[in-house]
């Protein structure tokens, strides 16, 4: 038998605090799969395709996952906007040169990825395990995305540098 219902724990639950914040990550990461691919779409870098693609499989999961913890927790997904999502799709749809689009994206420095905002995920100490399990996982795929995307990015300046 499960310990938290043997000692009656967590059986008369409040609405999760976190419950939003989940919410817009399943809307946010649902929408990143679709720019994601309209990126490799626009490339004719063989390599920044296959990251992309690769990265899109990454987000849409994170998506899922997200809504069937809603789900779990006893609640329903909400889709809703995500302004930054469009801006980015228009980018990296767009015309526009693949160092560009990194820039767009927050990529400055070739040397360092850009500043995330994951650390106050962990912040809510009502947060429970499997939530936490769950978005800690997120977090750690979330930046090796961010280093595959360096990487490809750190090519390309260079690449960009031996032409000039």
């Amino acid at each position: 038998m499960d310990l938290r219902k043997r000692l009656d724990i967590g059986t008369a639950v409040a609405r999760p605090s976190y419950l939003a914040k989940l919410n817009q990550l399943a809307i946010t990461e649902g929408r990143a799969h679709d720019f994601y691919l309209a990126w490799a779409d626009a490339s004719n870098d063989a390599e920044l395709k296959e990251v992309m693609k690769f990265v899109a499989i990454r987000e849409i999961e994170h998506s899922w996952a997200f809504k069937k913890r809603i789900r779990e927790l006893g609640y329903e997904f909400e889709d809703g906007p995500c302004a930054l999502c469009d801006e980015w799709h228009a980018l990296f749809a767009s015309e526009a040169s693949d160092i560009d689009k990194f820039k767009g994206f927050g990529f400055r420095s070739p040397d360092e990825l850009p500043q995330d905002d994951f650390a106050d995920l962990f912040d809510d100490m009502t947060l429970d395990a499997e939530t936490g399990a769950l978005l800690g996982r997120f977090v750690a795929e979330e930046r090796d995305s961010a280093t595959m995307f360096l990487h490809v990015y750190q090519r390309m300046l260079r690449e960009e540098l031996a032409q000039a």
